[in-house]
């Protein structure tokens, strides 16, 4: 199948406010996209109807029981066609262009089955930032990632709304979003993607991103004892062999910069003893340039250590 048509999956819940604006950034992009599939997962506000009000013979609604984000992805990935499956949340949005990009990645990369581009992020008073990016800023050049665990471990680098796989990948692999988990579950996703393919990846920011200054679900879900278990499945594919070995010191440092990120949580939280142990995690100990700041930090004083932690955020901002 040529990959020169998109099909896109918006997954709903409560969204009314922005998924107007979703819908029609995905109809813009013009004849590369060929079918726009909503999910609405159970909505309790209007946000369904203003969909079933676009006209558009190319849009399709789909309405299920409230099952979460990842069984509303995976149901829209069911009823795509086309050759490149993609993924817009129904709060963001895509810029002019980026169905092009996307296309003109799948025709020049033909060995890829993953493709993306970079991305703002958009605060509610509608300001755009752009994130550092982990590769020259100045370069607007198309690349191929070969590990894009290496790539991750170094800095993010795209959104779940920027990603775009190949249908045939994900259907013959049987690679879909793990049902009844709203934390890590777009992770968990590309991260056994990319086990398979490289990815090409324009550094053009195409995607709008809407950033809510709330803690992200996933730094709320680090406190206490638990991992993710998207963590835990990235860890027992590293130890199992599954990840080829040319990708596994990438895939390491990778899951050693997530206990990173737990760690910091914990210590925000002034729980010293747990974000000890994530520093403490073999996989943790690859990345010593970073933990160990960190562990010096754990040794203060709480209070002390969470002033210095929100003035060191702040500065990184």
């Amino acid at each position: 199948m040529k990959a020169d048509s998109i099909s896109v999956v918006i997954p709903l819940y409560n969204k009314a406010l922005f998924v107007d604006a979703a819908v029609r950034s995905a109809l813009a992009q013009g004849e590369c996209v060929r079918e726009v599939i909503v999910v609405d997962d159970g909505s309790t506000d209007d946000g369904a109807a203003i969909v079933s009000r676009i006209d558009d013979p190319r849009l399709r609604l789909i309405r299920q029981a409230n099952a979460g984000v990842s069984a509303a992805r995976n149901n829209g990935m069911r009823a795509t066609s086309c050759a490149l499956v993609a993924f817009l949340d129904a709060d963001d949005y895509w810029l002019d262009g980026y169905g092009d990009t996307i296309v003109a990645l799948a025709t020049r990369f033909t060995d890829c089955a993953m493709y993306g581009t970079y991305y703002y992020e958009e605060a509610d008073d509608g300001t755009r930032v752009r994130p550092r990016i982990p590769m020259d800023p100045a370069s607007n050049e198309p690349v191929r990632i070969d590990n894009l665990f290496d790539a991750l471990a170094r800095g993010q680098l795209f959104c779940m709304c920027s990603l775009v796989v190949r249908r045939d990948l994900v259907f013959g692999r049987r690679i879909f979003f793990p049902e009844g988990e709203s934390v890590g579950e777009d992770l968990d996703f590309y991260f056994r993607l990319a086990q398979h393919t490289p990815m090409a990846f324009s550094p053009r920011p195409l995607v709008c991103y809407r950033h809510s200054p709330q803690v992200s679900r996933l730094s709320s879900a680090q406190s206490g004892t638990a991992i993710p278990r998207f963590l835990l499945r990235a860890v027992a594919r590293y130890r199992s062999g599954e990840v080829p070995s040319p990708l596994r010191p990438g895939l390491r440092r990778l899951i050693g910069g997530h206990f990173e990120s737990i760690a910091l949580s914990r210590l925000l939280q002034g729980e010293r003893r747990h974000a000890i142990a994530a520093l403490l995690n073999r996989f943790s100990l690859t990345r010593l340039h970073r933990t160990a700041p960190l562990m010096l930090l754990a040794m203060l004083p709480s209070g002390m250590c969470r002033m210095l932690l929100r003035t060191r955020q702040g500065e990184l901002r």
